[in-house]
């Protein structure tokens, strides 16, 4: 029957949060959206007055699982509800992050771009409307100079970044830089560039990884055009991640090396391979717009490696 005691209704929605974050960490959507929806409905009325923290936990899990379960009008809907309640910039970065990744999914890119940079300066930061190539070609050499002093050991022993202050930044940074691939390309290495030196010099992140990897598709590109430097970088990045717990960037690691980087030394067939587990991951974990553009890189390199292509057919009708 309906709960009706308000105090047995509060418990009731925290063991529903409970259940949710369990379900989301168990990659179980469904579930997750089913108990967070649940858990907000039991809130009482004033709930953002009387049960902050709770109200913004519970939004952020049923925003998340939403987005994934494609209840994209209830994500929308639950993330803004952060937004306008939230107390502080620091309370509201999750749901912008979320918003960010929900805006770009819609193909509403343009959007997507300017929060990430509308947050970035509420960080503090002065980001440019524009770059010259010059000013990229003199970041790379500064970096450079650098990275070509360290040794392997001396880079995996760069400390861990402690400053939530800048790990948020570094969150926020590496979002712009993958949405500016899609409409604003010219910006996209000073992003990447912009991930590396943060990361020298305030410590690695589990983002650190994935901006030196596109750090080293800049080097491997045409303004700087060199793939052997770009792939040594980019095995190290490689390994950098796995100094973190961070499946969720795999998908992402994966594209950039193994799509962009690593494609112009190793054979196509062994990058394929990896595109592929890549794709894999994405759907396992919902990061299914990620997941689609490893499908894509994938099928290209079975092409350029000759697979058959009938077995290759069965594998996309899959």
């Amino acid at each position: 029957g309906t709960i009706v005691d308000p105090q047995q209704r509060t418990h009731t929605s925290q063991l529903n949060y409970k259940a949710a974050s369990k379900a989301m960490r168990r990659s179980n959507f469904s579930a997750a959206y089913f108990y967070s929806n649940a858990a907000m409905k039991l809130l009482p009325p004033n709930h953002w007055e009387s049960h902050y923290d709770l109200s913004r936990s519970i939004c952020l899990v049923l925003g998340n699982a939403a987005y994934i379960d494609g209840h994209i009008k209830e994500a929308i809907s639950a993330l803004d509800n952060i937004l306008s309640h939230g107390k502080s910039l620091k309370d509201k970065l999750d749901a912008y992050y979320l918003k960010v990744a929900l805006l770009h999914a819609r193909q509403e890119t343009n959007p997507a771009y300017e929060t990430c940079i509308e947050v970035l300066q509420q960080l503090g930061e002065t980001i440019p409307s524009s770059v010259e190539p010059e000013i990229i070609v003199e970041k790379v050499d500064k970096i450079q100079s650098k990275m070509k002093r360290l040794t392997e050991s001396d880079f995996m022993n760069i400390k861990t970044m402690d400053s939530p202050y800048h790990c948020s930044l570094m969150q926020f940074y590496n979002q712009v830089c993958y949405i500016s691939y899609f409409v604003h390309t010219p910006m996209l290495n000073w992003f990447a560039c912009k991930l590396v030196e943060i990361s020298f010099e305030h410590g690695f992140s589990k983002y650190s990884a994935l901006g030196i990897l596109r750090y080293s598709m800049a080097l491997g590109g045409k303004l700087i055009d060199d793939a052997e430097e770009g792939y040594r970088v980019g095995k190290l990045a490689l390994k950098l991640l796995d100094r973190f717990d961070a499946p969720d960037l795999l998908p992402m690691a994966y594209l950039c090396y193994y799509g962009y980087i690593a494609v112009q030394i190793e054979p196509f067939q062994s990058c394929g391979d990896m595109l592929k587990r890549g794709f894999e991951i994405g759907l396992s974990i919902g990061d299914t717009q990620v997941a689609l553009l490893n499908g894509v890189h994938y099928i290209q390199k079975c092409f350029l490696s000759g697979t058959n292509l009938s077995i290759l057919k069965k594998e996309c009708d899959y």
